[in-house]
């Protein structure tokens, strides 16, 4: 049952008159403590200790709402090929009466590269809501990418004892004096530019070179190079350019771009 806590703005009415009135007043129900449901009260108008007006109400006691329960967790996640990702730090947020929530990070993803404070909202069907705050960290795992070219600037020189068809072949097959670039993207490079170095190797020794280096490459048994005029000549049955590049993460590429002698006739 309910139990009837105030009644305003009289306690008593004075019915005895002929005259019809009409009394507004505010009546508060109570439930009671521990007791959850569906309830009927009445409502009675009483003159000289009689009734002489009942009304019937529905009354629901149902209990307080609890507000939902906001938990965050820091999150580490790898950079897409933007630099950036989506992240979600929820730990675990509920609602201890088992409504329905709703969660909303601000600021929302994809987060940028590096530290990144978020703020969790939770909030339960009734608009009572409960945030919490994590760090997301974006951190670099993709290495750079390189590439390199070569470029024919002269004539082939080649000795068909040593080397292979002698039918025109590419200068890549042949060697000769060839230009080399080279080149190193990498998905955060917007960040951090990445490192590109270049060497080549002719079996014996591995000589450092920059970008658009020309390289006078003669495929032999030998096992010599020297630099004249800023030319970089070469005579070895090997001679294989090698692109290294590091990015601002520490991430490493290392890659045989071009081998210049890859058909070299080994002797007997």
């Amino acid at each position: 049952s309910a139990l009837v806590q105030d009644i305003s703005p009289e306690s008593y009415i004075d019915l005895t008159t002929e005259v019809e009135k009409t009394y507004d007043y505010a009546v508060t129900f109570g439930c009671p403590i521990g007791t959850l449901g569906e309830f009927s009260g009445a409502l009675e108008v009483q003159a000289d200790g009689s009734t002489e007006a009942q009304k019937t109400v529905a009354i629901s006691c149902l209990p307080a709402n609890s507000p939902p329960i906001a938990v965050c967790t820091d999150v580490t996640v790898p950079a897409d090929d933007l630099c950036q990702a989506d992240a979600n730090v929820d730990g675990g947020s509920a609602d201890p009466d088992g409504d329905p929530i709703t969660l909303v990070q601000s600021p929302d993803g994809p987060y940028p590269l590096g530290e990144t404070e978020v703020t969790l909202t939770v909030t339960d069907d009734s608009g009572a809501s409960d945030s919490c705050t994590a760090t997301v960290t974006v951190v670099d795992e993709t290495p750079p990418v390189v590439s390199c070219s070569v470029s024919r600037l002269g004539g082939i020189d080649k000795d068909d004892d040593d080397y292979g068809d002698d039918d025109g072949g590419s200068l890549i097959e042949y060697g000769g004096e060839l230009l080399v670039n080279f080149s190193a993207t990498d998905n955060c490079e917007a960040v951090t530019s990445p490192l590109v170095s270049a060497s080549v190797d002719i079996g014996c020794a591995m000589i450092p070179i920059e970008d658009g280096q020309i390289i006078d490459v003669e495929c032999d048994d030998d096992c010599e190079y020297e630099f004249d005029d800023g030319v970089l000549e070469t005579e070895s049955e090997s001679t294989v350019v090698v692109v290294t590049s590091i990015d601002g993460a520490g991430n490493a590429t290392e890659s045989e771009c071009a081998n210049l002698c890859p058909k070299m006739k080994r002797g007997d």
